[in-house]
């Protein structure tokens, strides 16, 4: 209740207490033979209660892990167990229909069990009108009244038949909030009339648990895609990240807009319609649909960096550019004659490029609609196109190769053949570098200079389809059909951190800013990733701080090689001329210390 402890059941036949402040386990471990399907602490946090599978309520001290007693009155297992507001009594739910009602100080049986004639998952209490929630086997949501047992339960919400992972929690201003089982979304309920209050924020995937702070004030929920979330009174908005999804069929592209206000998604299996959802954090709603009717089979999109306008290309060939804020088409369409298979703008948004089903690729002028061709069509499909941040040159890549094209003559530039079947592009915001996603299970990092590839290969387990650089540039980001993104570091192509987990192939991708990045996957829209912070160090202090450090030094030859007590001093007053230690390593600040 302090918020200094947890107590955790594994392997479902034993519990521990840790302490979240160091790490450390508490005490011994609480070993007993049943299953256990419930554990808790006490309001007084001195005894551990579990409530195991042979209908026992077990005490343990919640110091030294030692048993202290057992009580028996379920004649099933005991699946749930809540504490009453004030902490005096403890609430038991079990298989057997039944719920009973113990002293929280002496555990002893008080007064008549509720007869609920279905089995309990799951209890809460209320602070209201003494009223007890349960949810049942059937995921029913029931209300009793604590004091007057012996009135029937009314019932909440109705679910359907087995599913029993409904969670229930009560929030502020003593509302109901429901989560988990078949509901992808929150559901309150008033605790005093048992009606309605309308739905939480959707966020398309069921949660497994869902807990309330100690002041009614913020949620917790724990979803099946082992995100945990919170979320904030009075509106239950989400902290941090928003997290959307579009129901139906799996998604086939996300975009994000780079200031955060709008989020488009394009269904797969052949949709003529594209979702653009406008988020606006002053509405307590938060999320506005708006849908872009296309005449055709959408194959190819791209958001505008700095305007709130869409670039669409369909399986006719036509081009399109369409308003977000209205949902309507503004310019085009522009004609490719064949199925448009990738689309790009170039930075000042002046000009619009797509590569076609037949190798063909086109740029059109904006502001006189004049089109201009590149001089080489390839043998395949153009798959990704990208502007240089100078809007000098055009970048293509597809199976052959990625190609660079001068934009003023349309003449090929340079190539690279040796890094084929292209997927996706991104340019580096600082203008010098590229980044190739491949379907050969890789991308790569290029100067843009001389098309070298810097760094070691960024290696995915399927093909990448997403990439993107950080603003800093200093950050490659790929996602790819192994369901995971990469995070990189773009000197050296060396991962930063382990893999960001998904459950399903990227569709999605955007850094917008050094800190964090949002995604998305075929099933739903992610919440958004912290990216470890790049610490910036002067080598040759690093160099020259190890070797005073370790009176070790690497020769060329690759060979460690202990130094003289005169080189020793060379280097001490080297890494002095240099301002000392490198700031990381430095011990002479407080927080160092």
């Amino acid at each position: 209740h302090d918020g200094t402890r947890a107590v955790v059941a594994y392997n479902r036949k034993a519990s521990q207490v840790w302490d979240l402040r160091n790490g450390q386990a508490v005490g011994a471990e609480m070993s007993q033979q049943p299953f256990i399907h419930c554990v808790s602490f006490n309001p007084n946090q001195k005894q551990v209660l579990t409530g195991g599978d042979d209908g026992m309520v077990r005490s343990w001290n919640a110091t030294t892990g030692e048993f202290e007693g057992e009580w028996k009155g379920h004649d099933g297992a005991v699946f749930t167990m809540a504490f009453s507001p004030e902490g005096k009594q403890l609430v038991s739910g079990s298989a057997d229909g039944t719920i009973r009602f113990w002293n929280a100080e002496t555990y002893s049986e008080e007064g008549e069990a509720i007869r609920a004639s279905v089995p309990v998952t799951f209890l809460c209490c209320s602070t209201r009108q003494n009223a007890l929630f349960g949810v049942s086997n059937e995921g029913k949501i029931l209300r009793w009244n604590r004091l007057q047992r012996d009135q029937p339960a009314s019932e909440i919400a109705a679910g359907r038949s087995g599913s029993a992972r409904v969670k229930i929690a009560v929030g502020a201003e003593g509302e109901l909030l429901v989560g988990g089982g078949e509901f992808d979304s929150f559901q309150f309920w008033s605790t005093t009339s048992g009606q309605s209050a309308g739905i939480g924020m959707r966020i398309g995937l069921p949660a497994n648990m869902v807990t309330c702070s100690s002041d009614g004030k913020m949620l917790a929920a724990c979803y099946t895609d082992q995100t945990v979330r919170l979320w904030k009174a009075p509106y239950w908005q989400q902290r941090g990240p928003r997290v959307l999804t579009q129901k139906g069929s799996g998604m086939e592209d996300v975009q994000f807009s780079q200031a955060g206000q709008y989020l488009v998604q394009r269904v797969a299996g052949g949709s003529k319609t594209i979702h653009v959802k406008r988020i606006d954090s002053t509405i307590p709603s938060d999320v506005h649909d708006r849908l872009l009717s296309v005449t055709a089979e959408v194959t190819a999109m791209k958001l505008a960096d700095r305007s709130a306008r869409l670039l669409v290309g369909d399986v006719e060939g036509n081009v399109s550019l369409w308003a977000l804020t209205n949902g309507k088409r503004i310019a085009g369409p522009f004609s490719m004659e064949v199925s448009v298979k990738a689309v790009a703008w170039n930075a000042n948004e002046e000009l619009i490029a797509a590569g076609g089903q037949d190798g063909t690729i086109r740029v059109w002028d904006l502001s006189t609609g004049k089109e201009r061709r590149m001089s080489q069509k390839f043998d395949s499909v153009v798959t990704a196109l990208v502007f240089t941040r100078d809007g000098k040159s055009l970048i293509a890549g597809c199976q052959q190769g990625v190609y660079w094209f001068d934009l003023k003559t349309g003449d090929l530039q340079q190539s690279r053949l040796d890094i084929r079947d292209t997927s996706a592009l991104a340019v580096a915001h600082n203008g010098k570098l590229l980044l190739q996603g491949s379907h050969s299970n890789s991308a790569h990092v290029l100067d843009l200079a001389t098309g070298k590839r810097q760094g070691a290969v960024l290696s995915h387990r399927r093909r990448v389809k997403r990439v993107a650089f950080s603003p800093d540039s200093l950050t490659a980001v790929t996602g790819g059909e192994d369901d995971w993104l990469g995070v990189w570091d773009v000197l050296t192509g060396q991962p930063r951190g382990e893999p960001l987990r998904h459950f399903s192939s990227i569709v999605g991708l955007s850094v917008p800013s050094p800190g964090w990045l949002q995604s998305a996957s075929v099933t739903h829209v992610a919440p958004r990733w912290q990216i470890p912070a790049v610490v910036e160090l002067d080598s040759q202090a690093l160099q020259v701080w190890l070797e005073t450090l370790t009176t070790r030094q690497l020769t060329e030859e690759g060979l460690i090689q202990r130094i003289s007590y005169e080189q020793w001093q060379e280097r001490s007053q080297e890494l002095h001329n240099l301002g000392g230690p490198p700031e990381l390593f430095s011990t002479s600040s407080s927080e160092s210390k």
